[in-house]
């Protein structure tokens, strides 16, 4: 397989991963500077969202320039463009790519108005209750191919969390702990079975993980208050935050100051003290941290999990 094919190859996987998928590929004729024109489409957006890839080789310096485009063009004129460069280490650029996509769809979706059922206009904490759930059905359902098992593991471990009788029960607690440590690759599936075999969680039907979280949403619609049920929403924004704030990290900050940002984040990870974020944005504003992304998120007053992107950036997970 020659470079370009691997290239164009590992890209159409990356953005599998991630929720595009290429519906057509075009090369445009006279041998001009593009040489294909992919038209992706979205598997995440709750209605049609398409994109164009244009692919401008550029042998002189080893290498492709890849722009995104919104709209499709009859003619892919390219001289004050801007696009991303992929040179010897290609795939370094495939997130820059990923994020313009990102960026396109979340400006073409429209939030949907989302209805409470029929019947439940009497009861406004009824309405209030199924309308919030509602709403987190259909972020699981738009974030489905975006998120991995893990994190939607660790989704479910955060919304059990905050079950009262779940807390209530150490049988309960003994297996939203073997989940977590299951999605953290710790312990086998076997001790998982055990865990969930001696809980009281007859509701979750099975092992699949998004098969878990939609019961875990069905079942909070029913056996949680509003305000709770809110606090969901901000977990699953915590842990799917790094969809629309793609951030590279910076090795440096995890040096610099003895290695305390990365012990901090550590430990704020292993014993579920989210409330020292603060503390986190702190060190990392010492150790050169200025992305305001970063530093808000730490700082933000709505509920943290683990699966937080910001701390599985900067413990590499």
């Amino acid at each position: 397989m020659s470079r370009r094919h691997d290239m164009h190859y590992s890209l159409l996987r990356f953005l599998g991963r991630n929720g595009w998928r290429r519906c057509r590929v075009e090369h445009p004729p006279g041998g001009g500077p593009v040489t294909e024109v992919w038209e992706v489409e979205s598997l995440c957006a709750s209605q049609s969202v398409r994109a164009y890839l244009v692919f401008q080789m550029r042998p002189e310096v080893y290498g492709s320039r890849v722009y995104v485009h919104g709209q499709r063009r009859e003619q892919w004129n390219l001289p004050w463009w801007e696009g991303t460069y992929l040179g010897r280490r290609w795939r370094d650029g495939f997130p820059a790519i990923f994020a313009a996509l990102t960026r396109w769809r979340n400006r073409r979706v429209s939030v949907p108005a989302f209805a409470p059922p029929a019947g439940a206009a009497g009861d406004p904490a009824v309405t209030q209750a199924a309308s919030l759930c509602t709403e987190l059905e259909n972020r699981l359902r738009l974030l489905r191919v975006q998120l991995t098992d893990r994190i939607w593991r660790l989704f479910v471990c955060a919304c059990l969390r905050r079950f009262p009788h779940v807390v209530a029960d150490e049988r309960n607690l003994d297996a939203v702990e073997a989940e977590e440590r299951y999605a953290d690759g710790l312990v086998p599936k076997r001790e998982l079975k055990k865990a969930r075999k001696a809980a009281r969680l007859p509701w979750l039907p099975s092992y699949e993980p998004f098969d878990e979280a939609s019961a875990v949403v069905r079942a909070a619609a029913v056996q949680v208050t509003p305000e709770r049920q809110r606090s969901l929403l901000s977990v699953l924004d915590d842990q799917a935050g790094h969809l629309w704030h793609p951030v590279p990290l910076r090795p440096s900050w995890l040096r610099r100051n003895g290695g305390i940002v990365a012990a901090l984040a550590r430990t704020i990870y292993t014993d579920h003290s989210f409330a020292d974020l603060p503390i986190l944005a702190d060190a990392l504003e010492e150790a050169g941290c200025d992305n305001a992304d970063i530093l808000d998120h730490c700082r933000r007053p709505g509920e943290h999990a683990r699966g937080c992107w910001v701390l599985d950036l900067l413990l590499g997970k």
